[in-house]
């Protein structure tokens, strides 16, 4: 299994990172503009990528745990070219972001 850390800063209040990457509004405002989705544990979010009106990718994430404010836990299901992964999102010490990508 491989087993990727990546560690973020960001200079925000958790609450405003929280919904960035909870979200499927938060997420369009920084990953992908056409994003739909739900907002609850089990649900799934969908990003999808276009370049001149076309669609050229999409993926799909099953949203496995959300703590407002804490963590925010994806599986990515379903996406183009790519391998079924978790990313991990959770403030930690110093109020630094810890993303982590798992290959289950």
């Amino acid at each position: 299994m491989v087993d990727i850390a990546h560690r973020v800063g960001i200079k925000a209040p958790s609450a405003q990172v929280y919904q960035a990457l909870a979200t499927p509004e938060g997420i369009a405002a920084w990953w992908a503009e056409d994003t739909t989705g739900d907002r609850h544990p089990g649900g799934t979010v969908t990003a999808r990528f276009t370049a001149n009106g076309q669609e050229i990718g999409a993926m799909q994430m099953k949203l496995l745990q959300l703590q407002p404010n804490e963590r925010v836990l994806w599986e990515f299901v379903d996406a183009t070219g790519m391998d079924r992964h978790h990313r991990a999102f959770r403030p930690a010490p110093g109020r630094r972001l810890l993303h982590r990508a798992v290959q289950p």
